[in-house]
């Protein structure tokens, strides 16, 4: 057997696993930015801070009539999902979601709880327009397999903390010619005088290795299905939101 030969059977070595391993569900955990603290999974992160991949994020609306409850957990009035390009510039194009048993509006623009001025307190907007992000906790030496088989950490990113990763897109893109599942993102909340707590995104280095890149784009699909996982109205469920 000749050296390239050897050479194949490992990147078919490699491709194999990462299919395989592809097609079991990962395990899902919350990163939570409660108080200024940093949580995963419920633990404390020390510093602050994550670093890892940012690998698909979704555009999320959401409208509670009632003062939202964390302790008592419920679907919202109203909500609706979607990935950047199904969502449109800044959500123009979301609707929504068919589950929601009495929209308030056909769609997201235009809707009167998507003023200024309709919360609660007359400052902001009734509908909270948020992002969640995928986060994977890997590093640049992480193999195809460990890609495929990390742990998966969703992120609620506050509507105060938006503006922070639109401008962290907008470099990527703009600087680097990089989506963000293509570099090292750290991830970082601290208090903030106005808003209670802030989250931010760094640039922690550019992903070059093909093998990497390809195991973590492999999950990109699964991800975003992950993080469209609409909110349940069964009658005494849970609702999904509360895993993701």
């Amino acid at each position: 057997m000749s050296k390239n030969e050897i050479v194949n059977w490992e990147d078919q070595f490699a491709s194999q696993a990462t299919e395989v391993a592809a097609m079991e569900r990962n395990e899902v955990a919350t990163i939570g930015f409660a108080g200024g603290q940093m949580t995963y999974a419920g633990t404390e992160i020390p510093d602050n801070s994550i670093t890892g991949v940012a690998a698909a994020y979704v555009m999320e609306h959401v409208y509670y009539e009632d003062r939202y409850d964390s302790d008592n957990l419920t679907p919202p009035t109203c909500f609706s999902k979607a990935t950047p390009v199904e969502g449109g510039r800044d959500g123009r194009d979301m609707i929504p979601h068919a589950d929601v048993p009495n929209p308030v509006n056909k769609t997201c623009h235009g809707c009167p709880k998507m003023e200024w001025g309709s919360s609660e307190n007359g400052k902001g907007k009734a509908c909270k327009q948020i992002r969640r992000i995928a986060f994977l906790p890997v590093n640049q030496a992480a193999t195809p397999e460990q890609i495929a088989g990390a742990e998966v950490g969703i992120a609620k990113i506050p509507v105060t903390s938006v503006k922070n990763w639109k401008s962290y897109i907008t470099g990527c893109a703009g600087s680097l010619g990089r989506p963000t599942w293509s570099v090292m993102t750290n991830m970082s909340v601290a208090k903030h005088p106005k808003f209670q707590l802030e989250v931010s995104f760094d640039n922690a280095g550019v992903i070059e290795g093909q093998d990497q890149l390809s195991a973590i784009n492999a999950r990109v699909p699964e991800l975003e299905e992950m993080l469209l996982t609409p909110y349940s109205y069964e009658e005494d469920s849970k609702p999904k939101s509360k895993k993701y």
